[in-house]
């Protein structure tokens, strides 16, 4: 459990999250697994919170009960790996002297559910259990924060025209090792062997209209795909254009 308390305002709110070694399809049904998964991934946020800028007080309880009791023992091993704090001087701070100011973040994993937002390729995406799941499935077993691609498998998004951008970025990692992804307009792979997200520029040229991004997994490990972080010259924020039939198929 985790609790949240505004110093400033001295509001609250507290939030249960279950964790678990992750799913498996056996007989016909998906269940959670018990044990540790020799190919696990790694870094996996597990929680994501979007509040005002002020100051904040977190505070996590490691709490035991039967009912997320997922591993068969009667007893829980914790590690707070890390935390990460976006846009911490607040959105008035001069980061615009480095492309960075106002910067705006789009989660893909909640863009996959808009339809017609985002496209996947025919191989679908990536979950534990299931290397080619559908959006549904995707959604009820697959990560919360986070879209996985395996090899061979790519996602496809439109960047509206707004004459602000700064610039444009893919947050990236490499969960389970190393990845290789290509996005739209490279020659060459870009190198991913960072478990932790990091963010990688995508050459869009923004002042022209429905700018189409496409990143593909051109590795054998999983890549994971975090936000799609756009940053302006002024105040501003885009919404994904969505794709028609021919963009997804120029995708593929």
């Amino acid at each position: 459990m985790y609790t949240v308390r505004n110093k400033d305002t001295g509001e609250q709110y507290s939030k249960l999250v279950n964790t678990y070694y992750g799913y498996q399809y056996k007989d016909g049904e998906w269940t959670k697994t018990d044990s540790a998964n020799p190919n696990a991934l790694y870094q996996i946020p597990v929680i994501k919170e979007n509040v005002a800028y002020g100051t904040y007080e977190v505070t996590i309880s490691v709490l035991y009960g039967e009912y997320f009791n997922s591993t068969g023992n009667d007893y829980y091993s914790f590690w707070l790996d890390a935390i990460r704090v976006y846009n911490p001087m607040g959105e008035y701070a001069d980061y615009t002297k480095d492309n960075e100011g106002y910067p705006q973040y789009i989660k893909l994993h909640d863009e996959l559910a808009t339809e017609g937002t985002v496209t996947t390729n025919d191989n679908l995406l990536f979950i534990d259990g299931a290397e080619k799941a559908e959006i549904g499935l995707y959604a009820n077993f697959g990560p919360n924060n986070e879209v996985y691609l395996a090899k061979g498998q790519a996602i496809s998004f439109k960047i509206p025209a707004n004459a602000s951008i700064a610039s444009i970025q893919i947050g990236a990692k490499a969960p389970s090792g190393t990845a290789k992804m290509n996005v739209t307009g490279t020659a060459n792979d870009q190198e991913i062997s960072s478990a932790t997200e990091m963010y990688y520029k995508v050459n869009v040229d923004a002042t022209k209209a429905d700018q189409q991004v496409t990143i593909a997994n051109n590795g054998n490990g999983i890549l994971s795909l975090t936000n799609l972080k756009i940053t302006y010259t002024n105040k501003s924020s885009v919404t994904l254009a969505a794709l028609t039939d021919e963009d997804q198929a120029n995708a593929v």
